[in-house]
């Protein structure tokens, strides 16, 4: 199990940092083949994306988005309110297959 947790301002702040480190743990950990499985989301980026619109659209309710077909791994991304802030964490969680 690997986990990045990364606090900011708001989900604007820091946006392209945030994606950069959630990119690195995803292609080092898992695999380089976001492009080789099928989702609804042609990058790690967009699927980052609409976890963030869903929680705008949920007035910050705390929120939580899966992708578990990318090769042996289940990642988790978990975004939620703190005080005056919000953490966004990325879990990648090696499945028994």
């Amino acid at each position: 199990m690997a986990v990045a947790n990364l606090e900011t301002l708001s989900l604007e702040s820091n946006r392209d940092e945030v994606i950069a480190v959630f990119e690195a743990m995803v292609e080092t950990l898992v695999c380089d083949c976001w492009d080789q499985k099928s989702s609804d989301y042609e990058s790690l980026s967009a699927w980052i994306g609409a976890a963030q619109t869903f929680y705008y659209d949920s007035n910050g309710r705390n929120i939580e988005s899966k992708i578990d077909n990318l090769g042996d791994s289940e990642i988790i991304l978990e975004i939620t309110s703190v005080e005056q802030a919000v953490l966004q964490t990325l879990i990648i969680l090696k499945t028994a297959r």
